[in-house]
C-alpha cells in the first residue's frame, strides 16, 4: 500500500487547502511543486493522510471491523479475514507506504500450501489462476474523459 499524499486532493484537504473540492470529480489542485511544499512542511499531515488511507482501505476493501478488531459478517475483497500485520516505512522520497500480512477466515497455513503446491498440480494450477483473476495491471475501462492537464 503507498497511497502519495502529494498528488492526494484529500491530503490536500486534510493540510487546510479549502480551496479544494471533494465533490468535483477531477479536484482542482494547485501545482505539483506546491502539493511537495505542503507535504514537506507539515509531515504530519501526511503521517495522518497514510492512517487515514490504511484504516480506509482495511475497511472499506478488506472488510475489516476495527471497532471490533475482526472482519466484518460480509467480508471483503478476498473474503473474510482472520487477522492483519502491517509494518510502515519511508520511501525514498520521504512519503510512508507499508507492507501488510493478512490471514484469511478459513485459508491454508503456509505448510500446507507448499505441500499442495508439490503434490497436486490441479491444485496448484487453480491456486495460480485464481491470482491471476484477481490481479490487474491496468487502468479500468472508463467512459470519463481525463482532462489532459489532470495529474493523477
Amino acid at each position: 500500500m503507498n497511497p502519495n499524499p502529494s498528488h492526494s486532493p484529500i491530503f490536500q484537504v486534510m493540510y487546510g487547502d479549502a480551496l479544494v473540492n471533494l465533490d468535483d470529480h477531477f479536484p482542482s489542485l494547485v501545482n505539483a511543486s506546491e502539493r511537495a511544499i505542503c507535504l514537506a512542511s507539515d509531515p504530519v499531515a501526511g503521517a495522518d493522510f497514510f492512517e487515514f488511507s490504511i484504516n480506509n482501505m482495511f475497511s472499506h476493501l478488506l472488510g475489516w471491523d476495527y471497532e471490533k478488531a475482526m472482519s466484518t459478517p460480509e467480508g471483503g475483497l478476498f473474503g473474510k479475514l482472520r487477522a492483519h500485520y502491517g509494518t510502515a516505512e519511508f520511501t525514498d522520497h520521504g512519503v510512508l507506504h507499508g507492507h501488510f500480512l493478512i490471514w484469511l477466515d478459513g485459508g491454508l497455513n503456509p505448510t500446507d500450501v507448499h505441500t499442495k503446491m508439490k503434490t497436486d498440480p490441479k491444485w496448484q494450477r487453480q491456486f495460480f489462476d485464481f491470482f491471476e483473476d484477481i490481479i490487474h495491471h491496468h487502468l479500468p475501462d472508463t467512459e470519463d474523459i481525463v482532462p489532459p492537464g489532470f495529474e493523477p
